[in-house]
């Protein structure tokens, strides 16, 4: 199956130690500290950081600390932020994972005002971060001072810079009183209002907190409301169209997941985008799938409406999520249950994609002029057999995982015992075409889009299994 997206629950099983969450890789903790920074949020960002962790800032001026051990001496450190930086958006963000999944380099650029004198801040960041049992334990930030003087051009004395964007005052600077934020309610000039249907699902979960990181409006929408820090929640029902209304009220663009296992979505789709035409939404950007061209059956129909209705429109063609092994995926409930993956995909070979690159090309979808294209196919960076996902499933967890192929009619009909019968056939079918190449060809979007590679299924499953991997004590 392609995609996996109309989940509530939560991607990741048992929590990580010291944590009442359950464990977040190291990108979305990250992303998730900088929504908190946003929200001038100091204690839960502090809460984030373990309790002997390390912060270094190699290029700090001379009298501030290029060192800092410790949650307390970094909650000192932070302790009067939002007195004098009013950090407003992250126009630009990209997240590197190394080989190493505890670890990533962060490149970003953070924007703002200095609430002293309202001059405008700017400033860009490198940051090398470590997350284990869901904690930052060391964080070395590359920040350029001589960048300082130009973004404070309006200030009496330089300010030393801290983590994620955070400058602290001059020791000798009286700290101001607090000044009016803005309405957090009201989208500022330059930054759009999107709807993200499927927000706590596979893909939209992950695009959430980009487009927040961006500085956007973030309107969440699920069946029901979901609760997404940051965002405009919003109750969304396909088969509902009076609740179609306030999601496209001074909405600039969509982002569109299909309604769950239904075998003809562009009856309910059509009409809907029809309404988003007339309500003035500029951009849409709908998921489909690799396996589903404009024009063929199901969301196909969709895409092939969509040049007629809107002038900017984007497609996502992924290829079968990395997710589907390591989620809420019957592929992955079956791997954890019986040890087995049951395909008629055969010896076929796929190009599997994490879900967390397709969510960072939803977002240049959404948000980049121009266009990065209009019909994008999404694939990692190697074609796989389910015989190879399973062998790697089996060296990384040391559980035995195999692959168990079996017929088109047979899989339709195991399908079917909990789908309708339309839906299952479809499934079927795609994967019979799987079996004689349609999943094995490559492209190099991403990186072409994003700037950065695709992730590969080992790396990706060694993250999954460091995450949720029983532990001693928990």
């Amino acid at each position: 199956m392609p995609q996996d997206e109309h989940s509530d629950h939560s991607e990741h099983g048992a929590p990580a130690k010291h944590s009442e969450h359950p464990a977040r890789t190291a990108s979305e903790l990250y992303r998730h500290g900088l929504q908190l920074l946003l929200d001038k949020n100091m204690t839960d960002w502090v809460a984030l950081c373990d309790d002997h962790a390390v912060f270094e800032f190699p290029f700090a001026p001379d009298g501030y600390p290029q060192r800092l051990e410790g949650r307390a001496a970094i909650a000192a450190y932070l302790e009067d932020y939002p007195d004098h930086i009013d950090l407003q958006a992250i126009p630009s963000l990209e997240i590197h994972q190394t080989g190493t999944p505890e670890t990533i380099v962060v490149e970003m650029r953070a924007t703002g005002r200095i609430v002293a004198t309202g001059a405008p801040y700017e400033m860009a960041y490198i940051a090398v971060v470590t997350v284990i049992h869901d904690r930052i334990t060391h964080y070395r930030d590359y920040w350029n001072p001589l960048a300082v003087p130009t973004s404070m051009s309006d200030a009496k004395s330089p300010l030393p810079q801290a983590p994620d964007g955070a400058l602290m005052p001059h020791p000798d600077t009286t700290p101001p009183g607090h000044e009016t934020a803005p309405d957090p309610a009201t989208t500022p000039p330059g930054r759009d209002t999107f709807l993200v249907t499927g927000a706590t699902g596979t893909t939209g979960s992950r695009l959430v907190p980009r487009l927040l990181a961006l500085g956007h409006t973030v309107r969440a929408a699920g069946r029901r409301a979901p609760d997404l820090p940051g965002t405009e929640p919003l109750a969304f029902d396909w088969h509902d169209p009076a609740t179609h209304d306030a999601a496209l009220r001074e909405t600039a663009g969509l982002y569109l997941i299909p309604p769950i296992a239904a075998p003809d979505p562009a009856a309910v789709m059509l009409p809907f985008l029809a309404r988003a035409r007339t309500a003035g939404v500029r951009r849409v950007v709908l998921l489909s799938s690799s396996a589903i061209p404009a024009g063929g059956p199901g969301v196909g129909q969709v895409h092939a409406a969509l040049p007629d209705l809107f002038e900017e429109w984007v497609v996502l063609r992924p290829s079968w999520f990395m997710q589907n092994f390591t989620g809420n995926h019957v592929h992955a409930q079956a791997v954890r249950t019986h040890g087995t993956l049951t395909t008629a995909t055969g010896t076929g070979r796929v190009g599997f994609i994490d879900a967390e690159d397709i969510a960072a090309v939803a977002a240049h979808a959404l948000t980049d002029s121009p266009l990065p294209g209009h019909d994008l196919v999404l694939t990692g960076p190697e074609a796989l057999t389910y015989d190879d996902i399973a062998t790697t499933l089996t060296e990384l967890t040391g559980r035995p995982v195999r692959h168990r192929p079996v017929t088109r009619d047979q899989l339709r009909d195991h399908l079917a015992t909990a789908m309708p019968t339309e839906f299952a056939t479809l499934l079927a079918n795609l994967d019979h075409d799987l079996a004689h190449g349609a999943g094995s060809h490559l492209t190099d979007t991403v990186e072409r889009v994003t700037g950065h590679p695709p992730l590969n299924f080992r790396t990706h499953a060694k993250r999954w299994w460091h995450d949720n991997r029983p532990r001693r004590g928990a």
